[in-house]
């Protein structure tokens, strides 16, 4: 059975169960969280559908705050390793993020079901935790399509509109995980920068391998073939002077090989300064979130 549908089945019955305030709201945080997360809404229908439920909320019951914002705290930390999941990473990274939504996406259905048993005075069944969750979730995806401009976007509006409506703790989780991530905070707050830094990371990338790729076949036609059409000439094979003659010039060009490859040269320094001065202003122009 697909866990990840379980948990979303059993969690959109208690919105059923016709129970409001505060469990109201993060039940209706949570599921609307699971809609972005499997493509079901886009970035900037998600937010929008956010600051509706915040506007619409009616929390009486005060006592409840706290569990509230405990509640969406936990909630963001889910969609961020969520999203980060879903974007090109190394398989370790990918393993880390994977494995902190499944923990986090159980962590935030227990901590509803509890809150829901209180006040229901009720004692539901809990649906145990799977090891295969995110390959659940997986299944539940309707959209392969994922930007990191977008989810950086997603983040931090999500971010600003549930603090800007004090649904967030005085020391929110959200922070640190923030600080871990100040660098891509600070270049993707900004889409037409983050753009640009991904342009620039591109192009210097391809220049880089296309340099890397001429002077392999450059560095093999001297190490491999020369010495192999030298061989046949050697062995009586006249018609391989030719290609010796044609061979041998690669020593000149290995000699000029900086002039040869000049453009991809000055793509790449170019490419390095820009990269290093984002770097310095980040450095010295840390944004607060």
């Amino acid at each position: 059975m697909n866990t990840f549908w379980q948990i979303e089945d059993t969690v959109a019955q208690m919105m059923d169960s016709q129970i409001a305030g505060s469990l109201s709201l993060s039940i209706a945080l949570f599921l609307n969280s699971g809609q972005w997360l499997k493509g079901e809404i886009d970035g900037k229908e998600y937010l929008v559908q956010l600051n509706e439920l915040c506007e619409h909320a009616e929390l009486t019951d005060k006592e409840d705050w706290d569990k509230l914002r405990t509640f969406i705290d936990q909630l963001l930390v889910m969609q961020f390793y969520g999203g980060k999941a879903q974007l090109l990473a190394t398989k370790r990274k990918q393993e880390e993020y994977r494995r902190m939504f499944s923990r986090a996406y159980y962590d935030c259905y227990l901590y509803l079901l509890e809150w829901f048993d209180e006040e229901t005075e009720e004692i539901n069944e809990c649906i145990p935790y799977s090891e295969y969750l995110w390959d659940d979730f997986q299944l539940c995806v309707v959209s392969e399509k994922h930007s990191r401009v977008a989810f950086w976007q997603v983040m931090l509006g999500s971010y600003k509109i549930l603090n800007g409506y004090k649904y967030l703790p005085i020391k929110p989780l959200m922070t640190g995980v923030f600080s871990k991530h100040s660098k891509e905070v600070y270049i993707f707050r900004n889409r037409w920068f983050a753009y640009l830094f991904q342009l620039v990371v591109g192009l210097t990338v391809l220049c880089s391998g296309y340099f890397v790729l001429s002077m392999g076949k450059l560095l093999y036609n001297l190490l491999v073939m020369l010495p192999y059409n030298r061989l046949l000439l050697y062995s009586g094979a006249k018609v391989y002077g030719d290609n010796i003659n044609e061979y041998l010039t690669l020593k000149h060009q290995l000699g000029s090989v900086l002039f040869a490859n000049r453009e991809c040269l000055i793509g790449i320094a170019i490419g390095t300064i820009l990269l290093l001065s984002m770097n310095i202003v980040y450095q010295y122009k840390r944004i607060k979130i």
